[in-house]
């Protein structure tokens, strides 16, 4: 498993280098994948995909713009900033409809386009902090990830759900790569942390400290999925990642793919060929990436908010949708 690990990170570093040289770039149409920050999941989904369709495509360059989070992500694709990005379907359904963050600016160019995976979100440790408890956050630095990401409302759900408030935390509102760091410097007691596996801020720090991960009870998931439906119960694999053991109960949450109406329908096309053909290359740079393939639930289930109606037309042409 330490060995999968090592090679997970070592895949996913190497892929902030440009993929593409200048002048073939030059020749190519650019689009742009709006991820995360660069310590988060999707920073490294939508990287590994800029990768194989830069490599294969004779017509398109494709770059990613890390951001502070969903609400910024939704917007820039809406407002043709950026091109795609990776939701989840409650940030999907607030942008489109104009509510929670966005309430008073919906986005009804968004579109629905590929399924993803699935996030798990935890809050995790140093094992030198002595937290074993959600009583013992209190009064304690805590990360909770940048304000208006579905992060921390998850993480306002789970305190809520383990009897605490912000007001019972010292709460810091960082990125995946901050919250690592300020956990390694000291700087910080507990962070959330929220991804699909394995998380880059999340081997990040665990390459430089012993971290917990504090577990939900069933109880607990329960309350957290009636604050949201999008928010639902699901278990971190035991040796997700180093000296986890033991399963630990979470709460996560889907991860669908989102573009904007005017986003050319070959454009899309040309990328759905290209990865799916391409999936043990786009595996190679990224092992979560073994979701983007034709049969993917989430990519054949009903849409949460209207499909990109041409790239609907090429999935079904292709036999992905009936």
């Amino acid at each position: 498993m330490t060995r999968i690990l090592t090679l997970a990170l070592t895949g996913m570093l190497a892929m902030a280098a440009n993929f593409a040289d200048a002048d073939s770039a030059a020749a190519k149409d650019v689009y742009v994948i709006a991820t995360g920050s660069t310590g988060g999941t999707s920073y490294f989904v939508g990287s590994a995909m800029a990768q194989v369709v830069n490599r294969h495509s004779p017509n398109l360059q494709i770059e990613v713009l890390p951001t502070s989070g969903t609400t910024e992500s939704a917007a820039m694709v809406a407002r043709g900033k950026a091109h795609i990005t990776l939701l989840t379907p409650s940030a999907a359904i607030n942008a489109y409809k104009g509510s929670g963050p966005f309430e008073g600016n919906a986005l009804p160019d968004l579109r629905q386009a590929w399924g993803g995976y699935y996030n798990y979100h935890n809050f995790i440790a140093p094992v030198r902090s002595g937290i074993t408890t959600w009583e013992d956050l209190k009064g304690k630095r805590v990360g909770m990830c940048p304000q208006a990401t579905t992060c921390t409302q998850i993480a306002e759900a789970t305190l809520a759900a383990a009897g605490l408030s912000v007001d019972d935390i010292e709460p810091q509102y960082l990125s995946f790569n901050e919250q690592a760091d300020a956990l390694a410097d000291r700087k910080l007691d507990a962070a959330a942390m929220f991804g699909g596996l394995p998380g880059a801020a999340i081997l990040n720090i665990t390459s430089r400290a012993d971290v917990v991960f504090l577990p939900l009870t069933e109880e607990m998931q329960e309350k957290i999925h009636q604050t949201n439906s999008g928010f639902v119960p699901v278990t971190l694999p035991a040796d997700s990642y180093p000296k986890q053991t033991e399963p630990v109960l979470s709460v996560g949450t889907a991860v669908l793919f989102a573009t904007g109406a005017s986003v050319p329908d070959e454009v899309l096309a040309e990328m759905t060929d290209i990865l799916y053909a391409n999936g043990e290359e786009l595996v190679s740079i990224m092992p979560l990436m073994r979701f983007f393939t034709a049969d993917n639930e989430l990519t054949r289930a009903d849409p949460i908010i209207p499909r990109h109606s041409g790239l609907e037309n090429h999935l079904k042409e292709i036999g992905v949708l009936k």
